[in-house]
């Protein structure tokens, strides 16, 4: 199977970036384009349940990884 990684960016000031690698489950959520809006949120909920990690309202996504290469989102 694949590597799928998001970058991710800390709003405001320090700009942190933090590199996320998707489980399965979350990699099925983040490649679904028919409800992207749902999969986002439940992508969002399993990573702060696993990482402890909230990104919703707290990171800007920028980009995604699939084996290491970067993807722009836009």
């Amino acid at each position: 199977m694949k590597s799928y990684k998001i970058k991710v960016q800390l709003r405001g000031g320090s700009g942190y970036l933090e590199t996320v690698e998707l489980t399965e489950k979350e990699v099925i959520w983040f490649l679904n384009k028919n409800d992207i809006n749902g999969c986002w949120t439940k992508l969002c909920q399993s990573i702060e349940d696993r990482l402890g990690m909230r990104i919703i309202g707290h990171f800007n996504l920028i980009s995604y990884f699939i084996d290491d290469e970067e993807f722009p989102l836009h």
